[in-house]
């Protein structure tokens, strides 16, 4: 029977050199690796802290920049939500919260929540690098809220933009014209809703003074500016009311 061979293998003489490079190649990469990890430690201690603090005051910019983007594609409550999201958010640039708050007052102004409309609004003209854009829902919010004394103020505020050149004369003076209805002066808003029907040919305008006509029985000059409200391309929300309105006064003028 052979006998069983008990001899242990022995490593050869090239491994028994190789093993010394293998450790010390070894300890240059354990050096290596922990001098990396010394070396991010005392990087993140030096700026991580400060691009932490970039990215989340960032956010409320990257927001914004989304809501422009779902506002241009016509979806308004979404735009609206991630407006106010932004708004909740940190900006890096002070006017882009100026802008966000424009925005989102302006679509609440839409929507008819006057009193959210007004508090963006106002934040928005008090802002960095705020335009005298939130003047007119600014003011109309007012008046919905029966906050006139605020929307007279507002208006004295938007007449000095306008001296200086900046802003839409059309309406501001609508606006009057509005304040004045508010406050039951009817004869001071026609003149206002009349001089921006003529002067710049301004829609709204013309709609209101086919209401007020209609209403003291002046049945020609209503029908006159309801038509030029129509030949501007009939905007707003009593569009509907407004046909009707003509049809009436149009049958009544027939009727013998």
């Amino acid at each position: 029977m052979a006998e069983k061979d008990t001899t242990m293998p022995t490593a050869s003489p090239e491994a028994a050199k190789g093993a010394p490079n293998q450790r010390l190649t070894i300890a240059v990469l354990s050096i290596a690796v922990t001098l990396l990890i010394i070396a991010m430690m005392a990087g993140y201690a030096r700026f991580g802290a400060e691009f932490l603090r970039r990215r989340d005051d960032s956010i409320g910019d990257m927001l914004m920049r989304e809501g422009k983007r779902i506002e241009a594609g016509g979806m308004h409550p979404l735009a609206l939500e991630t407006y106010e999201r932004a708004l909740n958010a940190r900006f890096n640039g002070a006017s882009n919260r100026t802008f966000t708050l424009e925005r989102a007052g302006e679509l609440q102004w839409q929507a008819e929540n006057f009193e959210k409309a007004a508090a963006y609004l106002s934040r928005a003209l008090e802002g960095p690098g705020a335009s005298p854009a939130p003047y007119e829902a600014l003011v109309d919010s007012l008046i919905h809220l029966g906050r006139l004394d605020e929307a007279r103020q507002r208006l004295s505020d938007w007449k000095e933009t306008l001296a200086s050149g900046d802003g839409d004369p059309a309406a501001y003076g609508h606006a009057m014209g509005m304040l004045a209805e508010a406050e039951g002066d009817t004869a001071k808003a026609v003149i206002a809703y009349e001089g921006c029907a003529s002067r710049y040919g301004h829609a709204l305008s013309a709609a209101r003074l086919g209401i007020l006509y209609s209403k003291s029985g002046q049945r020609d000059k209503a029908l006159e500016y309801l038509e030029q409200y129509f030949r501007l391309g009939a905007p707003g929300k009593e569009n509907e009311a407004l046909h009707k309105l003509y049809a009436d006064l149009v049958r009544e003028k027939t009727q013998p």
